[in-house]
């Protein structure tokens, strides 16, 4: 199946009647912080930090997103061809 998304319409005609170069595809890496809390059972507060660390889902975290914490990683930032 076609990608819709790729196709030229009518408004993508330039003043010149041509088509407009494509334009450059980026990956722009981003990263912002998320606080929460989660419902742990554990008989200590040790084993409770443990699951928390390493077998917990982000999805079992109660969460929001940390005020003025989004930042793009400019140095990391990736040209990708058009077509992939």
């Amino acid at each position: 199946m076609d990608d819709l998304s790729k196709q030229k319409t009518f408004r993508d005609i330039g003043n010149n009647k041509d088509w407009p170069e494509p334009k450059k595809v980026f990956l722009v890496p981003a990263h912002w912080e998320m606080y929460g809390v989660a419902r742990i059972e554990a008989d200590n507060i040790e084993e409770a930090i443990l699951i928390a660390e390493n077998e917990s889902r982000l999805s079992d975290f109660d969460a929001d997103y940390v005020m003025d914490s989004f930042g793009i990683d400019t140095d990391v930032i990736e040209e990708k061809n058009n077509n992939g």
